[in-house]
């Protein structure tokens, strides 16, 4: 996990994010707040923190005075990780659109399903499916972490402020929750996705950074229409895709898609979990620490 110890005030920040979670924003947001400028054009990803050169910054096993939990809805980020990763162009059968061309992750999942095709792309369905052979298999820990759950990745704290409501993301509520965090001593851990995040981590004060307050932006939310074209989910790669998810929502704590016939329902589901949405913007009223 990330974490910063403020070397002025020692007080320390720590965060556990997956891929496909918001991660880039949320490392850039970090690196521009603790380095004082935004990371420069280069080769590095901005997700490899050790390698920032930035005092304070390390890698940890244990949360800080303040832990983030950086969350996303289990069926979004599935399907935000098959276009980037490894989807093939419609209407072909092995010319792959993905965007991450320099990273092989197709191979190692086939291996889990225990597909043998040697497929350099997949499509929707295909994907789907070998995801629920690796779950049905319980294999899943053994994913790359771009598909594993990601309960698997990031401890889940059940006594975490969980973002997911407006009452617990107003900035009195969050006030109120760090001033109770620093009296009993105990670390404060924040749970939500991307756009719950950002008024609250603008509200940490007390760590002395060099470029000013976390300043995190919204993240987008990803359509599960079949008819969107981009984002095509079938009903059978829906009904493979909640299976899957099933137990990823139950342990983050997360409201499912509705289900229908032991299935969740696409056009009832779209409500569910934890949404990428931003929410409406609190008055931040100062910051606290």
């Amino acid at each position: 996990m990330f974490l910063f110890t403020s070397p002025v005030t020692k007080k320390s920040l720590s965060m556990c994010v997956g891929p496909k979670c918001g991660s880039t924003s949320m490392f850039l947001a970090l690196y521009l707040s603790i380095v004082g400028r935004s990371k420069p054009p280069g080769r590095l990803a901005v997700n490899m923190f050790p390698k920032w050169n930035a005092s304070g910054v390390s890698f940890t096993r244990a949360t800080g005075d303040v832990h983030v939990h950086v969350v996303r809805d289990p069926i979004d980020r599935y399907i935000s990780a098959f276009h980037s990763k490894l989807k093939c162009c419609p209407g072909t059968s092995g010319l792959g659109c993905f965007q991450d061309k320099s990273e092989t992750h197709i191979a190692p999942l086939l291996a889990l399903s225990g597909n043998t095709s040697g497929a350099c792309c997949l499509h929707m369905h295909d994907y789907a499916t070998a995801l629920n052979d690796v779950h049905r298999k319980g294999l899943q820990a053994h994913l790359d972490r771009h598909f594993r759950p990601q309960h698997l990745m990031c401890a889940v704290h059940p006594g975490a402020l969980d973002l997911a409501s407006d009452r617990a993301a107003s900035s009195s509520h969050v006030r109120a929750a760090i001033a109770r965090s620093a009296a009993r001593g105990t670390p404060l851990v924040l749970r939500g996705n991307v756009s719950q995040l950002a008024a609250p981590l603008a509200l940490l004060d007390g760590y002395a950074f060099k470029g000013g307050p976390i300043k995190l932006g919204y993240a987008h939310a990803t359509p599960r229409e079949e008819s969107s074209g981009k984002y095509d989910v079938t009903e059978a790669s829906w009904s493979a895709l909640c299976r899957v998810s099933a137990a990823e929502y139950a342990a983050l704590g997360m409201r499912a898609p509705d289900r229908a016939g032991g299935c969740c329902r696409r056009g009832g589901g779209r409500g569910g979990g934890r949404r990428q949405q931003a929410p409406s913007q609190p008055d931040l009223g100062g910051r606290v620490g």
